[in-house]
């Protein structure tokens, strides 16, 4: 079965801290094909965005292989503001 749905920029950031964790558990499923994530170019700014905070220290590769996959997953869908 999959599921889709939006992941929020909380549960991407606590994966990409602590990936043994229940975020890390949704970005497995993610990653496996289980969830689709649903994106818009607003979501996905926001990823990089928060990502990129010097507080997280994440390298700008690694912030660019974690969004990309899940762009490449993921379906873009309309989303009104």
């Amino acid at each position: 079965m999959k599921y889709y749905a939006v992941i929020d920029t909380n549960v991407l950031v606590s994966a990409m801290l602590k990936w043994d964790s229940v975020p890390g558990n949704v970005l497995e499923l993610v990653y496996s094909g289980t969830i689709i994530p649903l994106l818009d170019q607003c979501i996905v700014k926001e990823y990089r965005e928060v990502l990129a905070r010097p507080k997280f220290r994440m390298t700008h590769r690694i912030i660019e292989d974690a969004v990309g996959e899940i762009e490449r997953l993921g379906i873009y869908v309309d989303a009104e503001n």
